[in-house]
């Protein structure tokens, strides 16, 4: 009994391990002060002169990045090259023309000029 202890130990560790590397689509993140003060929010202004916001080391995001479109609450995503890429609805959007990020569906037409 003792000696199967040790391995079943490691099983539940490496099965949690697995566990906690799932999120919900689009998860609420954090941008604090110093990155959006570091002008690292762009990506094109909508016609209200609001910017997006991306950062790609994210430590609470699974896909590390966290991103705010066009001023929205920031969100988990990760990259694409198409819609199909992206769950949920959302869609594929060119933050700039070498970064496109997943974003919610509902979001489609805002920052459309």
């Amino acid at each position: 009994m003792f000696r199967a202890l040790p391995l079943l130990l490691v099983v539940l560790f490496a099965s949690l391990a697995v566990g906690c590397e799932t999120q919900a689509p689009f998860a609420e993140c954090a941008l604090d002060e110093e990155v959006t003060s570091k002008n690292i929010c762009k990506g094109g202004e909508d016609s209200a002169g609001t910017t997006s916001c991306v950062v790609t080391s994210h430590p609470h995001c699974v896909e590390s990045v966290c991103l705010s479109h066009f001023s929205s609450e920031p969100f988990c995503t990760k990259a694409c090259s198409t819609d199909t890429d992206c769950v949920q609805g959302g869609f594929c959007w060119a933050f700039s023309e070498t970064q496109s990020y997943c974003v919610p569906g509902d979001r489609k037409d805002i920052g459309v000029k």
